[in-house]
C-alpha cells in the first residue's frame, strides 16, 4: 500500500483507485492489471484465466511485450509493447565489432510504440 500511495497510486479500503484512460475518464475498477514478459506468456495467461471464468480486460488486464503473432491469435488480442527487432540487431552488431576493435562503447535506448488492443 505505502508503495503505491509514495507513487501517486491513491488505495482505498485495501483497494487501488483505477487511473484515467488517455481522454481523462476514470476507468472501470478491476481485481487487477498484469504486465507479462511476452506475448507467449501473456496468451497463456489469458488461456488460464479464462477457463476460471475471468474476464479480459473487465476483470483483469493483461498486456506484454514484442507485439509477436501470439498477441493477434489470442481469444483477446493482447495490448503489446513492440520495437524494431532489426534496428536492436544492427545497433548490437555495431557495438559487437565496436568491442572486438578495442573502442568504448555506450548504452543505447531503442524507441518501444505501443500497440493497444483488445485486453487492456
Amino acid at each position: 500500500k505505502t508503495t503505491l500511495e509514495e507513487n501517486g497510486i491513491k488505495v482505498e479500503g485495501g483497494i487501488t483507485t483505477p487511473l484515467p484512460d488517455a481522454e481523462g475518464a476514470p476507468r472501470k475498477q478491476r481485481l487487477f492489471d498484469v504486465v507479462c514478459y511476452n506475448d507467449d506468456i501473456a496468451l497463456r495467461l489469458i488461456r488460464t484465466l479464462t477457463q476460471y471464468g475471468k474476464r479480459i480486460p473487465e476483470d483483469i488486464a493483461v498486456a506484454s511485450f514484442d507485439n509477436s503473432n501470439f498477441s493477434d491469435i489470442s481469444p483477446v488480442t493482447i495490448t503489446s509493447m513492440s520495437y524494431d527487432d532489426r534496428n536492436i540487431g544492427s545497433i548490437a552488431s555495431s557495438k559487437l565489432i565496436d568491442i572486438i576493435n578495442g573502442k568504448k562503447v555506450t548504452s543505447e535506448s531503442v524507441p518501444w510504440t505501443l500497440a493497444e488492443k483488445e485486453s487492456t
